[in-house]
């Protein structure tokens, strides 16, 4: 299978004071559509930078020391402010943990969706992450849905545009179990329906044994170790 993403000998670090500090180093993994990859490790691992670097994004400080990014064939730290806008949303888009958070309080959730961007209609997005009565729920304001309902409203944001590689940033914090499973398993079956590549960050072992076919494990920014998930769990 081509991979949709290929991540070749990234290397990331943040200056401290004088000093130049390591936070990713020589990480590499390919990802095709229709499958999903888990990164997972300790807090500090450096398992949220790589998935950041994918959206083009480093934090305020970091520096790219080496290695490639490739997203649907382009380099990503070779794109043009203007191309690598597109990419964000278009071909690849983030899920974050907490949508409470991320959506605006005071902004009615099918307005939201709607500034997504893309040509997929508010309701059908909304029934396609499985929410009942969409009609009635795109009128709310975020405050008046569960949190299970904000993260479906977070996933039909990033699916508006209709990207290729969803990055999904411990996706489940903070919800019970059996939200939980509803959520792995609605992203599952998108990821399926649409083709999707999927890159999760996760700590939570239990949720990669569910969603993920690959897991690369990292520790203090580098890759451990990297097998399907059968062989590890």
């Amino acid at each position: 299978m081509t991979a949709l993403v290929s991540v070749n000998s990234l290397s990331v670090s943040y200056r401290s004071g004088s000093q130049d500090v390591p936070v990713v180093r020589e990480v590499s993994f390919e990802l095709p559509e229709g499958r999903t990859l888990a990164l997972v490790g300790e807090s500090g691992s450096g398992k949220s930078t790589v998935a950041a670097t994918l959206l083009g994004h480093l934090r305020h400080g970091s520096r790219l020391d080496g290695g490639e990014v490739r997203v649907d064939g382009h380099d990503v730290f070779a794109l043009s402010p203007g191309t690598l806008r597109r990419l964000r949303g278009g071909t690849v888009a983030m899920v974050a943990q907490n949508a409470g958070h991320s959506l605006t309080p005071s902004m009615r959730v099918g307005r939201q969706i709607a500034e997504a961007g893309g040509d997929v209609p508010v309701l059908d997005l909304l029934e396609q992450v499985r929410l009942p009565r969409p009609a009635e729920l795109a009128r709310r304001y975020p405050h008046e849905l569960s949190g299970g309902q904000q993260q479906r409203v977070s996933i039909a944001m990033a699916l508006a545009a209709r990207p290729r590689v969803l990055v999904l940033d411990e996706p489940t914090t903070g919800l019970d179990v059996v939200t939980q499973r509803g959520i792995l398993d609605l992203v599952a079956d998108l990821r399926d329906e649409l083709g999707l590549a999927a890159l999760l960050v996760s700590h939570d072992l239990g949720v990669v044994a569910r969603m993920a076919d690959e897991v690369s494990v990292l520790r203090l920014g580098r890759t451990v170790e990297s097998a399907p998930t059968r062989r590890l769990f």
